[in-house]
């Protein structure tokens, strides 16, 4: 072992003997510690977090380890289902060696020694590793879980972190964050990038308030832990590189998929490079800022045109949303905005030709209607009128 001083003493042996002296006893307990915790296995702990307070209005640690079984159990389903029994098992345990004689006196080894004992146990080898991994990251630059289990479990673990701290008023503020929930929040996000999982997230911090029960003292923490999220995400992402408002852009309508956001919001990125850019942006403006504010059906009535050009806008629509289709559900926004650009210069001989807002109500709403299926269609990418240009 290494020891640093930094007091240069007469006698360095003196230093390097009372050091050996005092790791000697660590060690000492450390073995005693272990040889004593091996006596009772990890299983037969878990009860014992019935009498360890996790935070005064959440409960025990023991309600705690419950709702991981149900929500990383939930998780799995939708993300391994061939390891729904294994990360269920791996949640019942997570905690248990929290009880143990060594974490109590070691308390960075939490999961460590979970791990080492579940081992000793006879538990699967991944559950074992889910044990410690559903810690991870630990702090900026550490490593990600690596098993299904492990990255399932985290997540859990932190989605009842942070649904359970907001529910009951615990938020972090500028200069205090004692239950590091920036840190958690910004685990979430790598594990799902890291891994490519497809949820949504809105909906799994709404199962993580559901088990929560009476416990969720404020109804709008759900909505708080969802923004403070995606708020972490903002950052990560600006600091990638992408610009403020292609981000702003896409959440403004996808908010759930993490990873489907980052692909919309790089096709933005990559698609400012070409010359089509900036006729995209006009025409989604023209489109947006006419509709903005106003109310009108959905339906469009061809029978109710009265001008070619309303008839070109409306086959052209059509043509258009129907080549895009395959490429949005193939989530190909890169194509998709390329595709949008060719209707620039027919929405422009629209509104030099045509009235808008006519006096006739069912001739004006129908053309409301006509421009309002352009700008869902562009919605389904990204809010592109907010893009500077």
């Amino acid at each position: 072992f290494v020891a640093i001083s930094n007091t240069a003493a007469r006698d360095m042996e003196v230093v390097r003997r009372g050091n050996e002296r005092v790791l000697k006893a660590r060690l000492s307990d450390a073995k005693f510690f272990y040889e004593e915790d091996l006596k009772v296995p990890l299983e037969e702990r878990v009860e014992g977090l019935k009498g360890v307070v996790f935070q005064a209005k959440l409960g025990t640690l023991y309600e705690k380890t419950q709702r991981l079984v149900e929500l990383s159990g939930r998780l799995a389903e939708r993300l391994c289902p061939d390891r729904v029994e294994m990360v269920k098992r791996a949640a019942y345990l997570s905690k248990a060696d929290l009880v143990t004689e060594m974490v109590g006196e070691f308390p960075e080894l939490q999961g460590v020694m979970g791990r080492e004992y579940a081992l000793k146990g006879g538990e699967p080898p991944e559950v074992a590793e889910a044990i410690l991994e559903h810690y991870l990251p630990r702090f900026a630059g550490d490593r990600l879980p690596e098993t299904p289990s492990g990255a399932v479990l985290s997540l859990a673990d932190k989605l009842d972190n942070l649904s359970g701290c907001f529910s009951v008023g615990l938020l972090p503020t500028g200069t205090s964050d004692p239950f590091a929930l920036r840190r958690q929040a910004i685990g979430v996000i790598q594990i799902i990038l890291n891994k490519g999982y497809r949820i949504r997230l809105n909906e799994v911090i709404d199962w993580a308030f559901e088990l929560l029960g009476g416990r969720a003292e404020r109804p709008e923490a759900r909505e708080e832990v969802l923004e403070f999220i995606i708020g972490r995400y903002e950052g990560m992402l600006l600091s990638e590189g992408f610009l403020r408002d292609e981000i702003e852009a896409v959440l403004e309508v996808e908010r759930g998929d993490l990873v489907d956001v980052r692909q919309r919001v790089r096709a933005l990125h990559d698609f400012r490079a070409s010359e089509q850019f900036e006729s995209l942006v006009i025409a989604s403006r023209r489109v947006a800022n006419i509709l903005r504010g106003m109310s009108y059906p959905e339906e469009v009535r061809p029978e109710l045109f009265r001008e070619p050009e309303e008839e070109d806008l409306y086959r052209t629509y059509l043509e258009v949303a129907e080549r895009a289709r395959p490429l949005l559900e193939g989530e190909d926004y890169g194509a998709a905005l390329s595709l949008f650009v060719k209707m620039r210069p027919i929405i422009d001989r629209f509104f030099d030709e045509v009235l808008v807002m006519e006096e006739d109500e069912a001739l004006r709403n129908n053309r409301l209607a006509l421009l309002g299926s352009i700008w869902r269609l562009f919605r389904e990418v990204a809010d592109i009128s907010r893009l500077s240009v």
